[in-house]
């Protein structure tokens, strides 16, 4: 289980399993499941859980996206300075 703040609200998120109601489409926590997704941790909120981008260097949330090009996107810490660059495509 990991733990992240929403990108929305700001409020505790974790990232556990889940399961479908295949008749209304909604989604449930279910720990026993293999496939997981973020859910916020208390239950009445109005939107889709979605993580805060933090640097994988400093873990800071001061991380902004920068640029795309046609082979990658590259975003940018403002803290420490690390620049990431994630591959599109293959």
């Amino acid at each position: 289980m990991s733990i992240a703040d929403c990108r929305t609200c700001k409020e505790p998120i974790e990232y556990v399993g889940y399961r479908t109601d295949w008749d209304t489409g909604r989604r449930y926590p279910d720990p026993a499941s293999h496939i997981h997704t973020w859910f916020h941790t208390t239950p009445d909120a109005d939107h889709d859980a979605e993580p805060t981008p933090t640097c994988p260097k400093c873990r800071s949330t001061n991380y902004v996206h920068d640029a795309t090009d046609p082979w990658a996107d590259y975003t940018r810490c403002d803290d420490c300075g690390h620049v990431h660059r994630m591959s599109l495509g293959d």
